[in-house]
């Protein structure tokens, strides 16, 4: 059954395979499965899928499902391939109403569901949609590439937990993670502490971590040099090639030309970084709104670029840039963090910029609310908040950190709860309104 299923690289690679050999392993239940069973059940699935489609078809449509980490997972998703729709995950820990909006946006046409998760799945299908996250278009051809990204809470645990390890495997890691049987590993998506990228470095026998900046609108738009030289602790790097780079001074909104990177007083000038160039995402799916706010266009006629809303400084390190990369050359780049006032502050009622899919998850307990990250020896970071206690609603009751819990479980999941609640009598701001 399994010629049944399109001739893509996916699927005759999974084909490639000895049908006997192991292809999944369950971790709870130990189970083994087999690629000749992997393909078979796929193969199996997507006709039934398609049989269920008729005659219209599934080519292009987006199907959403609802499935337990499992072999079952696994199948799911290549059969949905398998009918060359496009897949839409959906993570059982979101609340219903965060679920509905995926569907709404994804423009999904159908949502298979496990029997573990079908009353979750129809309760999705009757919440009333309220939040709205941004979806992006991106226009991008795609490469066949073995690649790992790791994001610096992955490197914090895995050096954590190295030394319970037994020592033959403790040998066996340290040798499988040096530089001649791991030729590069990187780091992104958040910034790398000096201290997780020195760690890695020792244990990994001098290899280096490459840190790099981007995000789902533009995918990868800086990074570091291959060079270890060019790895400079906190910078993120150079532009790479066909990615245009600029910064927007805060306080002035005036370009930062090369060369002026110091203020009067001799002062690194903070800037926004804006994008363009091809690799740049082209909209924000049926948001048209949203996607004019975040581009700004520009009088020389090569399009206009994306305000990303993060802020950085430009800076010569004359140690670093000399590699045969041409690209890797001149200032690197260093984060500095976020434009106050963009997605991070949020409140009940008006004053603030709020995130809407998080304003409408404030429990009426709560009169304001801001968010930040607090640091995690575990996690690298976890949420906190500091809010203001509606103290009408509660009426003398007490509301601490476990109430906060309760009242945000149904409406935002586990991940996204704060951990740690600090209760103020005001939340301070500046001439703008912003805390």
């Amino acid at each position: 059954m399994a010629s049944t299923l399109p001739k893509l690289s996916l699927f005759e690679a999974i084909s490639s395979h000895d049908p006997k050999s192991t292809s999944v392993i369950h971790s709870v239940s130990g189970r083994r499965f087999t690629y000749g069973q992997l393909l078979h059940d796929v193969a199996e699935r997507r006709h039934n899928l398609s049989n269920e489609a008729g005659p219209k078809g599934l080519e292009g449509e987006r199907i959403a499902f609802l499935v337990e980490n499992s072999y079952d997972y696994v199948v799911t998703l290549l059969s949905i391939l398998g009918t060359q729709s496009i897949a839409v995950p959906l993570s059982p820990a979101f609340p219903a109403h965060e679920l509905q909006y995926i569907l709404d946006q994804s423009g999904a046409s159908m949502l298979l569901s496990s029997s573990k998760f079908e009353s979750k799945a129809q309760e999705v299908m009757s919440t009333v949609l309220e939040a709205k996250p941004k979806h992006v278009k991106l226009e991008k051809k795609l490469e066949n590439l073995d690649l790992w990204k790791i994001v610096p809470t992955v490197y914090n645990r895995l050096l954590a937990t190295h030394k319970d390890l037994p020592s033959e495997i403790q040998s066996a890691a340290k040798e499988g993670i040096s530089p001649p049987n791991l030729r590069l590993s990187i780091s992104g998506s958040a910034a790398l502490p000096t201290p997780i990228k020195n760690a890695w470095s020792t244990l990994s026998s001098n290899n280096i971590l490459l840190e790099r900046y981007g995000m789902t609108e533009v995918g990868m738009a800086l990074s570091c040099g291959l060079s270890p030289n060019d790895r400079v602790d906190g910078s993120v790097g150079w532009p790479l090639p066909t990615v245009q780079v600029r910064l927007v001074d805060t306080e002035t909104n005036e370009v930062i030309l090369p060369g002026a990177e110091l203020d009067a007083a001799g002062k690194e000038r903070d800037g926004e970084i804006q994008l363009r160039g091809p690799t740049i995402f082209k909209e924000y799916w049926r948001n048209p709104e949203a996607t004019q706010k975040e581009h700004v266009d520009d009088p020389d006629g090569g399009g206009r670029w994306f305000k990303t809303g993060d802020v950085a400084v430009r800076r010569a390190i004359p140690t670093a840039g000399h590699s045969p990369q041409t690209w890797a050359q001149g200032p690197m780049y260093f984060i500095r963090g976020r434009k106050s006032g963009r997605h991070y502050q949020i409140r009940r009622g008006k004053g603030l910029r709020t995130r809407s899919r998080t304003r409408n998850a404030i429990p009426a307990q709560i009169s304001e609310c801001a968010v930040c990250a607090v640091p995690s020896g575990n996690w690298g970071q976890k949420v906190g908040a500091v809010v203001v206690l509606n103290q009408e609603y509660l009426a003398g009751k007490k509301f601490g950190p476990l109430g906060l819990r309760r009242a945000l479980k149904d409406r935002l999941a586990g991940y996204k709860i704060p951990q740690i609640m600090r209760v103020v009598n005001h939340i301070p701001r500046n001439a703008n309104g912003k805390d």
